[in-house]
């Protein structure tokens, strides 16, 4: 969505610049619900904006392999003290993954 937004602002004419001042805040999600809510906005978004028309079959198929992997790289970078913690961060993780997957799809099928 950023991505998407900076190209408007270049197309529209307007200057970029770095501002080491500038923070964006992202709130925490709280419920499965709140991270659903946020993943078709960030999944299905995008693809109704641009993809759809140029989103390749190959590069389609690299998402979804991306989706469904473990989240190994974003899990070892995780600070968290218990196993419990552990278990939680694991399932709350591959849940946004494999849920960006399901929405991916529905979206290249047009379901939904």
């Amino acid at each position: 969505m950023d991505y998407e937004w900076g190209q408007r602002v270049f197309a529209a004419g307007y200057q970029q610049v770095y501002s080491p001042e500038a923070y964006v805040y992202h709130p925490a999600r709280y419920s499965f619900e709140q991270l659903y809510k946020k993943i078709l906005r960030t999944t299905r978004g995008p693809y109704d904006l641009s993809q759809s028309s140029t989103y390749s079959l190959k590069k389609f198929i690299k998402d979804i392999a991306r989706d469904v992997f473990p989240p190994f790289k974003t899990f070892g970078r995780a600070r968290v003290d218990t196993v419990q913690q552990k278990l939680r961060l694991w399932f709350v993780l591959t849940f946004i993954k494999h849920l960006t997957a399901l929405e991916r799809v529905k979206a290249q099928l047009k379901f939904g």
